[in-house]
């Protein structure tokens, strides 16, 4: 039998989330920390989230035209989707 605990200790740990973003408008550009990450469209998907750190986060969505929007989000190890 395998031992659990020697199993459970050799588990890697994920010290990251994702943001799968949904955004109107779709081409909206997303920063992460002041960082520009590209638009939007390109983390609407589950596969393709926005890997990020742990610990909380500035997001910022922003397009011409429209008003900017900006939260804190702190992703725990798992994905977070964000309409």
């Amino acid at each position: 039998a395998v031992d659990r605990a020697a199993q459970l200790d050799t588990t890697p740990v994920t010290r990251e989330g994702r943001l799968v973003l949904r955004c109107e408008p779709p081409d909206a550009k997303v920063a992460i920390d002041g960082v520009p990450m590209g638009a939007c469209t390109d983390y609407a998907s589950e596969d393709r989230g926005l890997a990020v750190g742990l610990g909380t986060h500035v997001l910022e969505l922003t397009r011409a035209g429209y008003s900017p929007y900006r939260a804190e989000v702190a992703p725990d190890r798992a994905q977070a989707v964000i309409h």
